[in-house]
């Protein structure tokens, strides 16, 4: 065998000859030219050797019987030759590619390697052998109108077409070891998949989540540690029951093989413990989770990957700088935080009777299920052999999974900035979006967004305690987040109904309070996101600036006055308090529902009033 330095500059410059425009022109018309055949009849005699393999025949005689037809030369299709082409451009894959040899050798059964002992030998043989090949079409002036093919040529070509042949199968061994090599590392690929729907998430103001009933009872739960002891089991236990469900939320370990004594105690212990580490954080992440699983989703037993860092990303938090000024991640602390609430969660077990329709029938169905289930979890080894778990492949529990995709699914709008509040100094707020958002959702067939709630509900659902003295407080952190909401447009607007502050002058007047009525109005892109559930008029608006005649119906009524308001960059509260309605009212109205002649006419008088002033 050569010297490989020798060898080196033949192949490599080989295969750039063969990858240029020039290179390739020339290969395929020269295996175009010696593709063909030839038959020597017997007998075989010298000369009739001579005339196909020149006078290398006399030195060496091939071996073939003299009593049967000797066919030379091969015919190969535009295929194989494109092939074969592509294969010589990149002949110097071949070269330093041991762990490619030892393979190849290996198969030498089903690869003809001619005896040679290295790849490189092998490469350097096909380099001279085209090259030669194509010097001697090139010299010979050898043309395909050509009346008598050069038979010594065809011998060539077949010999050669053999060895591209190889060559091929070689590559294709090499391109198969190169894709596996290449292949993204599982964590690599894992993160990519999760920063591909958190970047589609963190474009959205609003994120989808599941509005079932059970996953509004869990946020609940969860939030405000409701958990408690049960008679009928040693983990902690919470009772919901809502308009469609009814049943147990508990904290339960992940194994199925029974347990007792010593062994049940420290899992009930466990089990304890985990209830007093629950907190909005917990609600944050199965939100994120919930909303990824979405993205990521066919159906509902597909699974999706989150990384903690865009568990991270979602809440709003940002990296950390280095030392250089430049991003340098996440600290372990917060990823740790992380990691340690998908694995809270998974804890959380659920049997209820859930109310379902089926047509015009309702039917209760009892669901043991999971709040979320982890197949999956990977990141790097540290350096005391345990794993830094970086992503997590998942799935919901049946209870939300088999609702969140289907044609009439439970899916709700939670606004981004919900994740972005401060856990601890903004927990109210949370609570009072998750609530608000799942409360929308339900009124949407009905668009009864502006029916008021009782303050004292929203107390309880944003888990604000009503101290025995200095009352007050309650109602002031309330407000003080419902004008939170306005300000950061999460709310269109709220107001009471029927509070008088001259009533906060008497005595006891907190218990008054608790009772009376606060209209919350939701954003615009919420009422249009839903207006196709909702029993809404399915017209376009009409423009204000349009000459619309006066309205003859309640249909024309509710287009005029939506329209207007909508022009008029006016909420539904803002229009109701100037012509002195009630939102309720005005909501109605804009539903295509009848109110009192006056009410009616207060909103003709405006629609008037408003067109002469824009005419």
């Amino acid at each position: 065998m050569k010297n490989l330095t020798q060898i080196k500059p033949l192949i490599k410059d080989s295969a750039s000859f063969f990858r240029s425009q020039e290179g390739k022109k020339q290969l395929l018309e020269t295996l175009e030219k010696v593709s063909g055949k030839i038959e020597i009849t017997p007998p075989i005699t010298l000369d009739k050797l001579m005339s196909v393999f020149g006078t290398t025949a006399l030195m060496f005689p091939p071996n073939v019987p003299t009593d049967k037809t000797l066919e030379v030369g091969r015919i190969s299709t535009q295929i194989e030759r494109e092939s074969w082409v592509i294969a010589l451009g990149n002949l110097d894959k071949l070269l330093n590619n041991r762990g490619l040899e030892q393979i190849v050798l290996g198969q030498s059964d089903k690869i003809n390697l001619d005896e040679l002992n290295s790849l490189e030998t092998f490469a350097e043989e096909l380099a001279i052998r085209t090259r030669v090949l194509l010097m001697e079409i090139n010299n010979t002036g050898f043309t395909l109108n050509s009346s008598q093919p050069l038979p010594n040529q065809l011998k060539i070509g077949e010999l050669l077409a053999s060895q591209l042949d190889t060559l091929v199968e070689i590559l294709e061994i090499e391109n198969s070891l190169s894709a596996s090599e290449n292949l993204p590392d599982t964590n690599q690929e894992n993160q990519r998949t999760s920063r591909i729907a958190t970047e589609a998430l963190l474009k959205k103001d609003f994120l989808p989540v599941s509005s079932s009933a059970s996953y509004q009872a869990m946020r609940e739960v969860v939030a405000l540690k409701k958990f408690s002891k049960d008679v009928e089991s040693p983990f902690p236990t919470a009772f919901v029951e809502k308009s469609s469900i009814k049943g147990k939320i508990q904290l339960t370990p992940l194994q199925t093989e029974a347990v007792y004594g010593e062994k049940l105690k420290e899992l009930e212990m466990s089990m304890w413990q985990k209830r007093e580490q629950l907190s909005d954080l917990h609600v944050d992440v199965i939100d994120a989770m919930c909303a990824t699983w979405i993205v990521q989703a066919s159906s509902d037993e597909s699974r999706a990957v989150i990384t903690a860092d865009d568990v991270l990303k979602l809440r709003g938090l940002k990296p950390h700088l280095s030392g250089t000024g430049r991003r340098g991640g996440y600290t372990m602390e917060q990823r740790e935080e992380i990691v340690n609430a998908v694995q809270d969660l998974e804890n959380i077990w659920f049997e209820i009777t859930e109310k379902v329709k089926r047509g015009k029938k309702s039917k209760s169905d009892f669901i043991q299920s999971r709040a979320v289930v982890v197949t999956d979890r990977g990141g790097q080894m540290r350096l005391d052999g345990s794993l830094d778990v970086m992503w997590f492949v998942f799935r919901p529990g049946s209870i939300f999974a088999r609702y969140l995709l289907t044609e009439g699914r439970q899916s709700a709008l939670l606004a981004a900035q919900a994740l972005r509040y401060n856990v601890r100094t903004e927990a109210v707020e949370k609570r009072l979006v998750r609530y608000l958002s799942w409360q929308w959702r339900i009124r949407s067939k009905s668009v009864t967004y502006l029916q008021p709630y009782e303050a004292q509900t929203l107390i309880k659902e944003a888990g604000i305690k009503v101290p025995n003295r200095n009352a007050n407080r309650a109602c002031e952190r309330l407000e003080k987040a419902l004008d939170k909401l306005q300000t950061d447009s999460l709310i269109r607007g709220w107001q009471y109904v029927d509070w008088n502050w001259e009533n906060a002058k008497k005595h006891g007047w907190i218990k008054n309070w608790l009772t009376t009525k606060i209209a919350i109005e939701p954003p615009d892109l919420i009422r249009d996101s839903y207006e196709s559930i909702g029993q809404t008029i399915e017209k376009p608006l009409l423009s204000l600036m349009e000459k619309t005649p006066p309205p003859r119906n309640e249909t024309e009524i509710a287009l005029q006055t939506k329209a207007r308001r909508k022009a008029l960059n006016l909420s539904q509260m803002q229009l109701a308090e100037n012509l002195r309605l009630s939102q309720p009212t005005l909501s109605r109205i804009e539903s295509a529902r009848k109110v009192s002649k006056e009410e009616t006419q207060k909103i003709l008088e405006w629609l008037a009033a408003t067109t002469e002033n824009t005419e």
